[in-house]
């Protein structure tokens, strides 16, 4: 401002050089890396910069980056104030607005592109007058530092530069139990009490905290001993999203309800990633816990725990008491001989031999094909996942509603149509659809579901909005499933 000063009080401006120049508006692309490995977190910020001679602004995103290949997190505050610097380029002192910023996570190898973000602004700008006075309160008052001169708002539509990544495949050696995730962790496991009788439970806890893409890690490999039963974990994410990424937790709980008195040992859980800053796979590895389990007060019999650790029987009973009096005996006249129930029992071996021969043999084919277990059941877990986003959505939390929309539908498309999920692109999709003879305008509504699901990720939405989408998804994977009953 004081260079301005200087310029309004010792060089009156020409009206050339207060002349509009679009150029010095523009939308610029920064990329925290163009060659990240498969799963590597890159941050792409795009700033807005602005010429001197804008005195206001507002812009409005018309179109957001598109691709397909990336796993993304928005990592804009929509309740914050856009962060705001300077810079200087060629001379011309620029105001630079934060403008938008994602992080992404690249699924596959190879050159990938993002398309640019295009923006819509309004720019005021104050013109110097073009009619030259010889009265000096007129040059005084035309002068731009005294507020003098035309205001004129000028429409702009903005387009940022494309980004390009260059995806590297991960060195080889991979540890045998590999997450795929790259990035910085740390893992502990806990019990909420290491202590406790047979008819009380306990919650065993593992978290894995750090930089990466937290929402793909999964549940690590835990044997526990047969003695406990446990169910699926509960799991519970805490993810912060800010200008430097992606980071937070994600917690598998399990619930462990011992069936035996004993000391045990909770077994150590291994979790192991790509450290890209030590060049190398790390495995972490939790400590082992030990439980001491008392028997309970209702407890009346021994405890078997199977092979699963979910089915749990009694298979003993308390001692009946013995009788002191006499008893008479008698031999009761055998009636069983010859009759149905004994020719029952006699070819019962031999039609439960036939029966498992026929199961076992059916069993065998389906293991033959496992893309055909998928496809039964890709149908029932979409839905479960529908009935999930449908809660989120209810709940108003938009944004993990439309990741688990997403999830859905893309999970949905693998298992049906046998496309690993690495390979999943809207080009593979519409091939695989148009190969398996689908209705025109099922494909289209397919692929109108997809790019619709893509953009309102990242686009704020009204819950009308959300439920159509949702009614959209449900609608598209019932039609699916009819058109191919019919073939």
């Amino acid at each position: 401002s004081s260079q301005q000063a200087q310029q309004g009080n010792n060089q009156r401006p020409s009206a050339q050089s207060q002349t509009f120049d679009k150029n010095d508006f523009f939308i610029k692309a920064f990329v925290s890396n163009t060659n990240p490995y498969v799963e590597e977190q890159v941050i792409i910020q795009y700033k807005l910069y602005l010429g001197p001679q804008a005195q206001r602004y507002q812009a409005s995103i018309r179109k957001l980056p598109s691709s397909t290949g990336f796993w993304t997190y928005d990592l804009n505050d929509k309740d914050a104030e856009p962060a705001r610097t300077t810079e200087t380029i060629n001379g011309k002192k620029y105001t630079v607005m934060d403008l938008y910023a994602v992080a992404v996570f690249p699924q596959k190898t190879g050159k990938l592109s993002i398309s640019p973000l295009e923006v819509q602004t309004i720019v005021q700008v104050v013109m110097q007058q073009q009619q030259r006075s010889n009265n000096p309160w007129d040059v005084f008052f035309n002068d731009p530092f005294f507020g003098g001169g035309r205001v004129q708002n000028i429409e702009l539509e903005l387009k940022s530069n494309p980004v390009t990544l260059n995806v590297k495949e991960l060195p080889k050696n991979k540890p045998v139990d590999f997450s795929g995730l790259v990035g910085n962790f740390t893992m502990k496991a806990s019990l909420s009490r290491n202590k406790l009788s047979t008819d009380n439970a306990t919650n065993f806890s593992i978290t894995i905290s750090g930089s990466g893409n937290l929402q793909h890690i999964q549940a690590p490999e835990i044997e526990l001993p047969s003695d406990f039963d446990v169910h699926e974990p509960n799991i519970m994410d805490n993810i912060q999203k800010g200008a430097n990424g992606v980071s937070g937790s994600r917690t598998f709980e399990y619930v462990i309800i011992p069936r035996n008195p004993g000391d045990f040992v909770i077994p150590a859980a291994n979790f192991s990633y790509y450290d890209k800053t030590k060049k190398q796979y790390v495995t972490l590895k939790t400590n082992e816990i030990p439980l001491k389990v008392e028997k309970g007060k209702g407890q009346s019999g021994q405890y078997y725990s199977s092979s699963n650790k979910k089915n749990v029987q009694i298979v003993g009973t308390d001692i009946r008491y013995i009788k002191t009096t006499d008893t008479q005996l008698k031999t009761k006249h055998n009636a069983f001989f010859l009759t149905p129930l004994y020719w029952l029992l006699l070819f019962l071996p031999f039609i439960g031999f036939v029966l498992f021969v026929i199961l076992l043999r059916k069993q065998i084919e389906n293991k033959k094909n496992m893309a055909k277990i998928k496809d039964k059941k890709a149908s029932k877990l979409a839905r479960k996942r529908l009935l999930k986003a449908e809660k989120y959505m209810k709940s108003g939390n938009n944004e993990q509603f439309y990741i688990e929309i997403s999830q859905t539908l893309w999970g949905y498309i693998s298992d049906k149509f046998y496309i690993p999920l690495v390979e999943l692109s809207l080009d593979t999709t519409r091939r695989k659809l148009e190969e398996r003879n689908l209705k025109p305008e099922l494909i289209d509504e397919c692929m109108n579901v997809l790019n619709q699901c893509e953009y309102e990720r990242f686009a704020p939405a009204s819950n009308t909005t959300a439920q159509m989408l949702y009614d959209m998804s449900f609608r598209f994977i019932t039609e699916i499933e009819n058109e191919i009953k019919k073939m």
